[in-house]
């Protein structure tokens, strides 16, 4: 007894490991939903951004916002809950 157990059968689709891609899919939905993931999205960058380095053509850059590609006049920052506002 408390041997190794082996498993059989298929494993099922949820079972499987996600990839990126397929990860970071987000439909737009209601209001609400956009701002959980305009929320996660902050809370991950803000995450990402204290253990890397940003750079551009070799030079360090700060960043202090960002935008969605499906609304890109509104700036949403790392620090605050709300929008700024339009470009």
């Amino acid at each position: 007894m408390g041997g190794k157990r082996e498993r059989t059968g298929n494993v099922s689709k949820r079972s499987k490991p996600q990839t990126i891609e397929y990860a970071f899919r987000f439909a737009k939905g209601t209001d609400s939903e956009q701002a959980r993931m305009v929320d996660m999205i902050r809370v991950n960058l803000a995450a990402l951004i204290e253990q890397v380095i940003l750079t551009r053509d070799g030079q360090e850059v700060q960043v202090d916002g960002f935008r969605l590609r499906d609304t890109p006049d509104v700036i949403y920052t790392l620090t605050q809950k709300q929008a700024i506002g339009k470009v």
